[in-house]
């Protein structure tokens, strides 16, 4: 949408010409009625053509009203327009000196009506004071004298004249304060409007930047607001009406079709709103498509509802990537497990061998139980990137949690050592517990593991134990990094990294947090993270004493 310049200003809507239009009208007005009043007296009597006083009266305003016409009023002070009502005052004063049967007095209210209204309280003033001098001189050169019974018509006409004078300027006033009042408005207004056509134009500007559909509703379902992508997405695959009623519309699985009530139009126009909900849409002109489709509900400040938005992304480039991604994990890990399996298998022969040296044997066997977690971690790795829901063999029996993780903060000292890493525990002692203790020594090793890679050369990590009635605590501290909040939010996702450290020399997957917050699961306990950036993060995992199966 765009907006068209304003049209300039007519030349006779300019200040000046307004002005001159505007004394010329005025002056208009009162020729007009001198004019019919002449017409009226010829008819009734011809004879007052021949009072000279009342001619010149007449040819007065007659040229006054010439000049009204022609005299370029805007280039000259505002006074001088002052001297036209004047005139025309002396000029009715004349005609009616000349023919006073004729009652020209009453012209009077038109220059008084002109001065009060065009000149503010000097005009109101002068009006009613010339008129009033001008009709006593008048009468004062009458031949005949003044009686009594004259002076209530001296005053009747004064007297009226001063009170349509000060009706005239106070209308006036309210008139000129109501008119700036009006133009406030209207300058309000227009600025509202240019504002408002300014912020629709930015709208369509940043929803046009925007590679994915936005449209928007009123409360009424009826579309007000939609960019090109939606457009595009329309031509290509049709509405989500179109596209279920023949069938082209399906579920995350790619295989259920959607019925009308679960489409995410129906259920956003419906007052429902939701989040990156998966759908599949087909078209005979296009590939299989997959909208990532979110939908708010839009309210006033009062919390009413207004209308709604869908956004609708594209994301069968994201799925078909995470595809290939769980695809290699699972080719790399299944071809990781045949040597494995042939290490061990060797091993095990080695360490048969009755003549190996105690030492030999002693570094064998080291050798052997991290083969064999690494095979366990290679099987792990191979479900998930199989299945997101799959679950881990548990076999559950007495053990010792201090022990699990002193074993794993021993193995993590040599390389704390290199970076002069300080590794602490508080604990009461022996934490005897039922639980698979090898998942749980994943769980410990993954969680310092990341102590160590994320934390300072010179830190440290803390592991504390507290156990409690039925459960146990385990929290590790360290002084690291850090995390952010959309960090913390999403660490316990599959395959997540942040930016930070996808663009680091700092290994990892993405998986151990996620493995970890499985193992936890499946036992019935619970994982938290709290992080400060710059300042280190705590893992606290809570572990029941006894086997619970996770109600899921």
């Amino acid at each position: 949408m765009t907006t068209s310049p304003a049209a300039p200003a007519s030349p006779a809507l300019a200040p000046g010409n307004r002005l001159e239009r505007d004394v010329f009208m005025t002056q208009l007005l009162l020729a007009v009625v001198v004019l019919i009043t002449i017409t009226v007296s010829l008819l009734l009597d011809p004879v007052t053509l021949r009072n000279e006083l009342f001619i010149s009266g007449v040819v007065v305003i007659f040229m006054v009203t010439m000049a009204a016409a022609v005299l370029p009023w805007s280039l000259w002070p505002r006074w001088l327009v002052m001297l036209l009502p004047v005139v025309d005052i002396l000029a009715i004063v004349m005609i009616r000196m000349g023919e006073p049967a004729l009652g020209a007095g009453l012209l009077l209210v038109f220059p008084v009506t002109w001065l009060a209204g065009y000149f503010g309280r000097n005009g109101a003033f002068l009006g009613p004071t010339v008129s009033s001098l001008a009709l006593w001189f008048s009468v004062g050169t009458e031949t005949d004298g003044l009686s009594l019974a004259d002076i209530p018509r001296l005053l009747l006409l004064p007297i009226s004249l001063i009170f349509v004078s000060t009706a005239t300027y106070q209308t006036a006033r309210r008139t000129a304060a109501q008119r700036v009042l009006l133009k406030r408005q209207s300058t309000l207004m227009t600025q509202s409007f240019d504002h408002a056509r300014a912020q629709e134009l930015m709208l369509d500007a940043v929803l046009n930047a925007v590679s994915f559909a936005v449209v928007a509703y009123d409360r009424n379902g009826r579309r007000t607001h939609r960019n090109e992508a939606f457009r595009l997405l329309k031509l290509r695959y049709g509405s989500h009406a179109s596209a279920q009623a023949e069938g082209r519309i399906f579920g995350r699985d790619r295989q259920t079709p959607l019925c009308r009530e679960q489409l995410p139009l129906e259920r956003l126009l419906a007052g429902e709103s939701f989040e990156d909900e998966l759908i599949w849409m087909t078209s005979e002109s296009a590939p299989p498509i997959a909208l990532a489709v979110t939908g708010r509900q839009l309210t006033d400040v009062r919390g009413a509802r207004t209308g709604s938005v869908m956004v609708q992304r594209d994301v069968t480039a994201e799925l078909q990537a995470l595809r290939a991604r769980d695809d290699l994990i699972a080719s790399v890990s299944h071809e990781l497990r045949t040597p494995l399996t042939s290490i061990l298998g060797y091993l095990d022969l080695a360490l048969d061998d009755e003549e190996l040296s105690a030492e030999t044997r002693q570094h064998l066997d080291v050798v052997f139980g991290n083969s064999e977690r690494m095979l366990a971690i290679v099987s792990d790795l191979l479900h998930a990137a199989r299945d997101s829901n799959h679950t881990f063999l548990m076999t559950y029996a007495p053990c010792d949690l201090n022990q699990i993780v002193a074993e794993s903060l021993a193995a993590a000292e040599p390389a704390a050592r290199e970076r002069h890493l300080r590794i602490g525990t508080v604990s009461p002692g022996a934490v005897p517990l039922m639980a698979d203790g090898f998942r749980l020594r994943q769980v410990v090793d993954n969680l310092v593991t990341n102590a160590l890679k994320y934390n300072r050369d010179g830190g440290s990590i803390t592991a504390r134990l507290v156990p409690g009635p039925g459960s146990v605590v385990l929290s590790i501290a360290d002084t690291g990094l850090g995390m952010s909040d959309q960090d913390r939010a999403r660490m316990f996702q599959r395959f997540y990294r942040s930016d930070a450290m996808r663009h680091s020399t700092t290994p990892g997957t993405g998986l151990g947090m996620s493995i970890c917050r499985d193992i936890v699961d499946q036992h019935g306990g619970e994982i938290s993270v709290a992080s400060e950036l710059g300042v280190g993060t705590i893992v606290t995992v809570t572990l029941p004493l006894e086997p619970q199966r996770n109600p899921e």
